[in-house]
């Protein structure tokens, strides 16, 4: 099953950042799960008390900060994409200011 896998998803052998690629994910889970639990607290709830509880929690309140973890997204994602145009500046190959913005929407 993981050869099939491999075969039918492979994977390139890049020299960039995996650790900051992989940072760019979970904030972009985050951001997406930040906008959930947003969605939650304007809807009419069943136990009040349950959500007065959340409310102190460290992590309940890093996902509600939104500014945080959004801004953590573009920076990450900018870093990204600098170091993809400095590469393609070294290399020469042409730079497309539209596939870069294409590139951070994905």
């Amino acid at each position: 099953m993981v050869t099939n896998l491999n075969n039918l998803l492979p994977t390139e052998k890049t020299k960039e950042f995996r650790a900051i690629s992989g940072l760019k994910v979970i904030t972009m889970f985050l951001v997406i799960l930040g906008h959930r639990m947003l969605i939650s607290m304007f809807t009419p709830m069943i136990n009040q008390r349950e959500n007065e509880l959340i409310i102190g929690n460290l992590g309940h309140t890093y996902i509600k900060n939104g500014a945080l973890i959004v801004n953590t997204f573009f920076e990450v994602t900018g870093f990204l994409t600098f170091y993809k145009i400095l590469t393609d500046v070294e290399k020469n190959r042409p730079v497309s200011v539209w596939k870069s913005i294409f590139r951070r929407w994905i």
